[in-house]
């Protein structure tokens, strides 16, 4: 920075602090210090020549202003060189000129100063922030109908707004939340994600909330990353994990880095966040009566989870009557055993859900006989500190168990179309019994808010086409304060992430729905939203169920070369067909219905000889079988009787013979009732 730049900061510095006296304007170029010998031999004194100094500097600095005569003295600077004026001065005198003009055109140094101030005051104030608000929608987005978007259509949509994706939590704006909504659901926007053909049975979101994982009836899991989708929202990955079972339940870890699979097959797996196997656990054998002594479960799994406080134990809840605990580093065998009993205590009952509070403290059970039964969280699991033994209907499935962060308030979804809330400290009775919600799966989920202020649950539709709803239950007063229509179909597994506020329901129509508001969601599928789709390039492809079968046809035979007139007849020289080759001899063992050349298969050979001049494998079989003509005629066997008796037989006297018999037999069962039975009856003797 050279000294004419320091300068002008130096009095833009003064003019912002509103010290107009201490304003310095930068001397001539050529004079930069005031020597009292120098102003004695020119005849002055030192207050003059600093005068005459400034006079000239303004006239340079400003020469359409100051280069009248306006101050005393008017001397002309010597030209700078060529180099100096191009490096230094040139830019700078510019810029004031530019400024000189804008200004009001007085040639006083008070308008100067007085346009300066006024500029630094512009450069003080705050910037409008500009509002880039939401793009326009696809087929696959849908605006919510009460809070509509304002579009933008000059807004690149490319870029990321603002406001929409945030970077770090921020926290809510009161005056831009709906009055109409005060317990601030997100249900403003909604994004669709299709992909499965089946019930969206089950989902999980990482703790940072930017991958979703989705498992289906179809028995595969897809995979979507919120910040590398666009608009079109496809999932960048499909597995099949446990071939044709049905996925049941999928949770994160802690950490975010494995996820856990339980399906309908006996052992649960352990994925790592890109759909790689890392873990299987073991399956137990189905033989043995006494389930601690199977290393794993014998029959299907209905729930799995992670242990909220120890990220290396997983639970698996099954219908083998069984909850077990599990070691990820040991997984041939489980670590800990939960028999789950009726309440007679010798009958086994399946487990059908299965959760713990995030301190760990209970173990929560949900039973097929109806039962709700709660373990000490740190064991010993020998019996169930609290019990409900008629929750919910028997031979019901509880599909679901939420548990609120203190563990004292639980809440159990069933297949008998109830969900209800219970206070452990008064566990007896349930503090409120919701009816009228139909549920047709047994994965359907029931959760808590992020505050835990709202009680969740979907609901089933009746008949195909009809519309599934999340019901909102307020957790203080017990009561339902809304109803939100999601999908044309049953609303099953349910999913509201505390990171970024963003509500996930997947139905029964295979589709994902992702509730969002722009002014209390933040990240997740806002990121996708922002971003419009790729533009399609001429070679792109995309598969489709209309479209034709790719044809290849330099690879039917006539588009092939022919081989060589030697290589075809070495290939015909193999086949016995077109070389007419004659059978050959078998050597070694027998095959294919032919005897082998070893000394057993000779000795076979002799013993099932008819004649022993004459081997059975070289003799016709019809002159084998004439050889016995003339002793059968000699002496038959069978029709010894008739060429006795030559008279042929009297086939009516057989009849009435018969007959008689008959009769006999009907007069004797006659007084029996059985004779119907056997197709007699007193009308007939």
């Amino acid at each position: 920075m050279d000294e004419d730049d320091a300068a002008e900061r130096r009095a833009l510095r003064a003019l912002r602090n509103g010290d107009e006296e201490d304003v310095f304007v930068p001397p001539h170029p050529k004079r930069t210090k005031y020597d009292e010998s120098e102003s004695i031999a020119t005849g002055g004194s030192v207050e003059a020549a600093a005068e005459e100094d400034e006079a000239a500097a303004m006239a340079q600095w400003f020469p359409s202003q100051f280069g009248g005569s306006s101050y005393k003295s008017n001397p002309q600077p010597k030209k700078a060189s060529k180099t100096q004026s191009a490096s230094r001065d040139e830019p700078l005198q510019q810029q004031q000129q530019e400024e000189v003009r804008e200004s009001s055109g007085s040639s006083s140094l008070a308008s100067l100063i007085e346009f300066r101030k006024k500029k630094v005051r512009a450069l003080e104030e705050p910037k409008e922030k500009k509002v880039h608000p939401l793009k326009a929608p696809t087929a696959v987005y849908v605006f919510g109908v009460n809070n509509p978007p304002q579009l933008d259509p000059n807004h690149n949509n490319a870029s990321a707004s603002s406001q929409a994706i945030k970077e770090e939590p921020e926290e809510i704006d009161e005056d831009a939340v709906d009055p109409g909504n005060p317990y601030k659901i997100p249900s403003g926007h909604e994004a669709i994600l299709k992909g499965h053909s089946k019930a969206v049975s089950c989902l999980t979101l990482d703790p940072a909330g930017a991958r979703l994982v989705t498992g289906s009836f179809d028995y595969n899991l897809k995979f979507w990353d919120f910040p590398a989708m666009d608009r079109t929202f496809r999932s960048f990955r499909t597995i099949e994990p446990c071939g044709n079972y049905l996925l049941h339940s999928l949770q994160f870890s802690t950490t975010g880095d494995r996820l856990l699979v339980g399906s309908q097959s006996k052992h649960a797996q352990i994925f790592d966040r890109d759909g790689i196997q890392l873990v299987e656990f073991a399956e137990g054998y189905q033989y043995l009566s006494d389930m601690s002594q199977t290393k794993g479960h014998v029959s299907n799994i209905t729930s799995a989870m992670w242990h909220p406080t120890d990220p290396r134990l997983v639970i698996t809840a099954s219908q083998d009557s069984t909850v077990r605990f599990w070691d990820v580093e040991a997984p041939l065998k489980h670590k800990n055993l939960v028999k789950i009993k009726n309440s007679s205590g010798l009958v086994k009952a399946n487990a059908t859900a299965v959760t713990m509070d995030v301190s760990g403290k209970y173990l929560f059970v949900g039973a097929k006989d109806g039962s709700l039964q709660v373990f000490s969280g740190k064991g010993p699991y020998i019996s169930p500190s609290h019990v409900v033994r008629t929750a919910h209907a028997a031979m019901t499935d509880i599909s679901s168990i939420a548990a609120s962060k203190d563990g004292q308030t639980i809440v159990t979804r069933s297949c008998d179309n109830t969900m209800k809330v219970w206070d452990l400290r008064k566990f007896k009775e349930p503090l409120a019994s919701f009816g009228d919600l139909m549920n047709h799966y047994a994965e359907a989920d029931a959760i808590f808010s992020p505050d835990e202020s709202l009680i969740c649950t979907g609901t089933s539709a009746l008949t195909q086409g009809e519309a599934g709803s999340v019901v909102f239950v307020d957790r203080q007063s017990l009561s339902v304060v809304k109803k939100l229509t999601v999908s044309q179909g049953s609303v099953v597994s349910l999913l509201w992430h505390d990171r970024i506020n963003q509500l996930i329901c997947g139905s029964s129509d295979g589709n994902t729905h992702v509730l969002f508001d722009p002014a209390l969601s933040q990240k997740g599928i806002m990121y996708a939203v922002q971003k419009a789709p790729r533009a399609k390039a001429a070679l792109d492809w995309e598969p489709t169920e209309t479209d034709r079968p790719i044809l290849t046809p330099h690879a039917l035979p006539e588009f092939q070369d022919q081989p060589s007139r030697k290589r075809q007849r070495e290939k015909a020289a193999k086949d016995p067909i077109l070389s007419r080759r004659p059978e050959q001899p078998q050597v070694g063992h027998g095959s294919k219905g032919r005897l082998g050349t070893s000394l057993a298969a000779d000795m076979m050979k002799k013993f099932v000889a008819i004649d022993k001049d004459v081997k059975e494998t070289s003799r016709d079989p019809r002159e084998a079988l004439l050889a016995y003509a003339d002793a059968a005629e000699k002496d038959p066997i069978f029709f010894k009787v008739y060429k006795e008796n030559p008279a042929p037989l009297n086939y009516d006297l057989a009849k009435q013979l018969q007959q008689e018999e008959e009769e006999k037999h009907a007069a004797k069962y006659a007084d029996q009732d059985s004779l119907s039975g056997w197709g007699f009856s007193k009308a007939a003797k």
